[in-house]
């Protein structure tokens, strides 16, 4: 399952970064880049779902929406940069990741992971405040 959601953040992203392909009128590369995605998605698969069964094509679908992601990103560079608030982003990220590791290894309730989740986000609200925007 993480693999998955991975690959469905990632392709938010690609979606989120879709609006210069219209915008600057290159609908002409969505084949392209779908078609890589394909390609990825479709060899991974062969290659990989013999030996790993479903984690396998969890894998090849991750490969495939970096692809493509990747792809759409380095065009975007000169058709319509998209600038994103990479601090929140790894904020976010990282208090995902540290309660996904917390939740492998420990045994909590329900009431212990939200006072995580409450101490995460004052910590993070703390650290925006002090480092993003200095007296």
């Amino acid at each position: 399952v993480p693999y998955i959601a991975l690959s469905y953040l990632l392709y938010g992203v690609f979606v989120l970064q879709m609006p210069s392909i219209y915008l600057k009128n290159k609908q002409s590369w969505m084949p392209l880049l779908w078609g890589a995605g394909l390609f990825v998605n479709f060899f991974g698969n062969l290659i990989l779902i013999p030996d790993y069964s479903y984690f396998g094509a969890a894998v090849a679908t991750l490969l495939s929406y970096t692809t493509m992601l990747c792809m759409l990103v380095y065009k975007n560079r000169t058709w319509l940069p998209i600038y994103y608030r990479a601090w929140r982003i790894f904020c976010f990220s990282g208090a995902s990741i540290l309660l996904f590791i917390i939740n492998q290894f420990f045994d909590l309730s329900i009431i212990i992971y939200l006072l995580i989740l409450i101490y995460v986000v004052f910590a993070f609200r703390l650290i925006k405040k002090t480092f993003m925007y200095p007296k």
